[in-house]
């Protein structure tokens, strides 16, 4: 879905380093919330996606983590290449 007027899209390139976000399993995707924001950006699938994904399965409750990465954007909808995970202390 794309954004709508009151939802702000982030720059193609903008950097998230050692930043704590909740993520989400939506479907075999996931859904990373930087705090305070209803709308997700959707990691894009490589390794340490799939290292979160499988973490979510193990434990739904394991939502905190500390992610790196690059916002991307296609069609009016932000995604995040993850570079670094880490599971956040609780």
């Amino acid at each position: 879905k794309a954004a709508t007027a009151e939802e702000k899209i982030m720059r193609e390139g903008t950097r998230i380093e050692s930043r704590p976000v909740e993520v989400r399993q939506e479907a075999d995707r996931v859904a990373i919330y930087l705090g305070g924001s209803s709308t997700p950006l959707i990691a894009l699938e490589n390794l340490a996606m799939q290292r979160i994904l499988r973490s979510i399965l193990d434990d739904p409750t394991n939502k905190n983590w500390t992610v790196t990465g690059t916002v991307t954007e296609f069609q009016g909808r932000n995604f995040f290449l993850l570079e670094r995970v880490s599971r956040a202390a609780n």
